[in-house]
């Protein structure tokens, strides 16, 4: 009987040893697969998160677990296969460019400001992007042979699309686009499904054939533009800040300032001393193109205005509502304080070539009155 029972105490360790582990194995096993997910696709899910961590229950220490993600095995490594974010509440800009595997995706009615696409993807999924209202460019990959149904539906705010090859655009895909003025490289339309771009009313196609094509006569015959002008330009008004709200701001012309141009690759393209009335006017871009301008002068403080040639004539600003720049950041730390208003008082009174620095109500002198444009713009911080 005592070895019988030394038997079974043997036989209860071992059970209990074995029941101890395959947890610890479990973990052991999950950690080695977290450690084997790709890292690309693990940097566009981390960027998402760190993006909309109020918004999103993810538990990002382990992305396997994440319900919104699907992942799959393709040489030892975890891909990211879809995503499904439709209906959250997410902000910001998506890159899935780095997706090598990913073949389905959906950010319907999300709040995403931009999207660049997976480059080995040959579709847009169905309604995809469906209601997201805050998207204002698309840059179609060049292996995306079709747009499906509804795919850009109500993204009410866009207003350039750029194809890049030839494409099968299918029913409803931008349909109710109300700000879609531009599609770009249109000759590589092959087929336009019904309603496509209903209710696209200021819409143009823009195709460098000026002869009869398939985009060309679709244009006309559903009262759309058309144009084989592929050149644009952009004309803005900048003024010196006067006020601590923007919207009460209504100061002189900044004639002392730069505007600078930037590609889309942020390649300076060109720059611009202001004018009399604070005006700058870049011409010969590209319509369809992102470009981004700098307003700066030598003691403002800088800002960036992003813009899209999504048509011929393209305005920033008018003369009327002039884009606010600081100009009294005299010490040159990208904030205004009351060291800069001190300033003021030391070139007070003068008339030398410098005056026009210190001058910021207009009147051609340096006065108390400019320290109080100092005053009424401390601490304040664009928007943009």
């Amino acid at each position: 009987m005592k070895v019988k029972k030394k038997v079974w105490i043997k036989i209860l360790t071992c059970f209990a040893t074995i029941l101890i582990a395959i947890p610890l194995l479990s973990l052991s096993v999950f950690a080695d697969e977290t450690n084997n997910i790709n890292s690309d696709d693990l940097a566009v899910v981390e960027k998402i998160y760190n993006a909309n961590s109020g918004i999103l229950n993810w538990d990002i220490e382990n992305p396997l677990s994440i319900e919104n993600i699907q992942w799959r095995v393709f040489d030892n490594e975890y891909y990211l296969t879809e995503i499904d974010l439709s209906g959250t509440d997410i902000v910001g800009e998506i890159d899935l460019s780095a997706c090598t595997y990913l073949d389905d995706y959906s950010f319907t009615n999300t709040k995403i400001k931009s999207i660049i696409f997976p480059t080995h993807m040959n579709h847009i999924p169905l309604s995809s992007f469906e209601g997201c209202m805050n998207l204002e460019y698309i840059n179609i990959p060049v292996d995306v042979e079709m747009i499906e149904n509804s795919a850009f539906k109500n993204c009410t705010n866009l207003r350039t699309v750029i194809i890049n090859s030839y494409v099968d655009i299918l029913s409803n895909a931008f349909s109710g686009c109300i700000s879609l003025e531009c599609v770009t490289n249109a000759f590589y339309i092959d087929s336009i499904g019904r309603n496509a771009f209903e209710n696209c009313s200021n819409l143009v196609f823009y195709d460098d054939d000026p002869t009869d094509s398939y985009i060309k006569n679709y244009a006309q015959s559903m009262n759309y533009g058309f144009s084989s002008n592929l050149v644009s330009n952009v004309t803005g008004y900048v003024s010196i800040m006067n006020a601590a709200n923007e919207k009460n701001s209504h100061g002189k012309p900044y004639k002392l300032g730069i505007a600078y141009l930037y590609d889309e690759r942020d390649v300076l393209i060109k720059k611009q001393q202001l004018d009399e009335e604070g005006k700058f006017f870049f011409e010969q871009l590209s319509i369809g193109s992102k470009y981004r301008i700098v307003l700066d002068g030598e003691f403002a403080i800088k800002r960036n205005k992003y813009f899209v040639a999504s048509k011929t004539d393209n305005y920033i600003s008018t003369k009327e509502k002039s884009i606010p720049l600081i100009t009294c950041d005299f010490n040159k730390d990208d904030t205004v304080t009351a060291v800069d208003a001190e300033t003021i008082y030391r070139n007070a009174a003068s008339h030398d070539e410098d005056a026009a620095l210190y001058d910021l109500d207009g009147d051609s002198y340096v006065t108390v009155s400019d320290a109080g444009v100092v005053y009424a713009t401390v601490g304040f911080s664009y928007d943009d």
